[in-house]
């Protein structure tokens, strides 16, 4: 079976859709609505529809056959900012074949732009519920009585939800669609994928996309597999995959392939060093095992460049079979510590270009809503400069870093309690008054951020002041070895909202305090911490 998906163009495939609209009411309706509103279900009545109404529709062709449709559009005034699939069928004898996963993916695609999206469907039609359940929809309440039908419909919705995307310097990490299948046949055919990872090599593109379709229906899960592919990012070009996959005991094993062609150019270095943290945090570990076979030099190098530590080496099972095998393991500090890298090797530039910049209208803004001599963490300290200010304000400070030198040279500039501690560390409670993080969160990965959140929430008073400063933007990236995860004014609110317990009081748009910057944005952010 070789089925493409496209959009409906031609009378003969107008005429199919219709074919294939009547003849699915008459296999999948007979036990469950009356067979008087069967007898007018005819053919004719199919084609007069698929005429009057024949765009937003793509069709499935077997062998240039039409087997299935789906039908998109707005639902309307009734339902506003909302998407609707307002029609899918398929013949029965593609049942279980996957085809109305694909052509349900389809239609999403084209409904990408709206928030959410909804479709009506037979109360009493349980096949239709589960599947749709399955396309990640949900029914909603609403409940209509069809007096045509003699029976009750109730609408189903599926929130959107914004596709992954990870940029670096080179590449883009996004996620597979239905037309990819094509090249990840063929990227998936070189003799080290069949060497080393067999049963990920796939013969025909019938098979990619397959493999395609199910990893599609994981997204927005965290069951697993996790699996991305790899694009260049100046052309496009699909060159491979990373993954997350789920083993037994509830830990979980990356994967990455990057097709023949393009190796040697430290792209798997490149995409692994960019996925293994966020994906870390969006399934909630801590630790992440590397395993391939121990005559596979170049992945055993990718895995030590991403700090990934040695811990087994012999004969385990792989693949199914007893080989000899490279086991190690990768903590999500190492997210931080790579990081943390260019701090220590560029500390010097970095204290001299951000040390004294003039951040006074924050600073005012902040303390305006603390009381006298309050407690202050200043969390990602820096060069020091807010710990130099608050200090000399009479306000107690403990500075926190990820990175022990900048500690040390917070401690000696302002005189103040310093803390050498990782984000995910802090487990203050109800300890301070404000907490300063000043273009600092913003080396954490999107994915981590609402834990990172509530454990500052966790750390403040009641009431307590909250700042947070964000590149402006909307993409994950690394530049020149750091890693930023960029905001606008809705994408931080959406944040906040996601994390709770912020009741926000200002949200505003700065340009850069350093001069030689002051065409880059900040948005800042100012709340306080709702307690009982």
């Amino acid at each position: 079976m070789s089925i493409i998906i496209k959009r409906m163009e031609t009378e003969e495939e107008i005429r199919g859709k219709a074919y294939v609209h009547w003849q699915s009411w008459h296999e999948a309706y007979p036990d469950i609505v009356s067979r008087e509103y069967l007898e007018k279900m005819t053919l004719e009545k199919c084609e007069q529809m698929a005429f009057t109404w024949p765009r937003n529709t793509f069709i499935a062709l077997d062998d240039g056959r039409v087997v299935g449709f789906v039908c998109w559009g707005s639902a309307g005034e009734e339902f506003p900012e909302t998407g609707e699939i307002i029609a899918i069928y398929i013949l029965a004898e593609y049942y279980g074949t996957g085809l109305g996963l694909r052509l349900m993916e389809a239609g999403l695609e084209q409904l990408k732009e709206y928030p959410q999206v909804c479709l009506w469907v037979l109360k009493d039609n349980p096949r239709a519920v589960r599947f749709y359940q399955k396309c990640g929809f949900a029914a909603d309440g609403e409940e209509k009585y069809r007096p045509s039908l003699a029976e009750a419909v109730i609408r189903m919705v599926r929130k959107q939800r914004p596709a992954m995307k990870i940029e670096t310097e080179r590449l883009v990490i996004t996620e597979f669609s239905p037309d990819m299948a094509q090249v990840v046949h063929e990227n998936s055919l070189d003799e080290d994928n069949r060497r080393f990872v067999p049963d990920e090599v796939f013969e025909t593109v019938e098979d990619a996309r397959d493999a395609i379709s199910f990893l599609m229906s994981q997204y927005g899960r965290t069951e697993g597999p996790l699996a991305y592919p790899v694009l260049i990012r100046n052309s496009g070009e699909n060159i491979g995959y990373v993954q997350m996959v789920p083993l037994d005991g509830g830990v979980w094993e990356i994967g990455y392939h990057i097709a023949k062609k393009h190796t040697g150019k430290g792209y798997a270095t490149e995409a692994v060093q960019a996925f293994l943290p966020v994906m870390a945090e969006a399934v909630g570990i801590g630790e992440v095992y590397g395993i391939c076979l121990q005559e596979n030099a170049a992945s055993r190098h990718v895995l030590a460049k991403c700090g990934f530590i040695p811990v087994f080496e012999g004969v385990s099972e792989y693949q199914g079979e007893p080989r000899e095998v490279f086991k190690s393991i990768w903590s999500r500090k190492m997210t931080d510590h790579h990081t943390l890298d260019w701090y220590r090797d560029h500390m010097e530039e970095f204290v001299s270009h951000t040390g004294n910049v003039d951040m006074t209208p924050q600073y005012r803004a902040f303390m305006e809503l603390l009381p006298a001599g309050s407690r202050i963490m200043d969390l990602g300290c820096g060069a020091g400069g807010a710990s130099v200010y608050f200090t000399r304000a009479g306000y107690s400070v403990l500075a926190v870093d990820g990175c022990r030198e900048l500690c040390e040279y917070t401690r000696q500039r302002a005189g103040c309690e310093t803390r050498h501690m990782f984000f995910e560390e802090l487990d203050d409670e109800d300890a301070f008054d404000g907490v300063w993080a000043c273009a600092s969160l913003l080396h954490v990965p999107k994915a981590g951020l609402p834990g990172i959140l509530r454990r500052i929430h966790r750390a403040l008073k009641k009431d307590g002041v909250f700042y947070a400063s964000f590149k402006y933007g909307e993409t994950e990236r690394e530049k020149n070895g750091r890693r930023f995860s960029d905001f606008t004014e809705d994408s931080l609110r959406a944040l906040l909202d996601e994390a709770g317990g912020f009741r926000v009081k200002t949200l505003w748009v700065t340009h850069d305090a350093r001069p030689e910057r002051s065409d880059e944005r900040w948005v800042n952010v100012l709340c306080l911490a709702e307690k009982e």
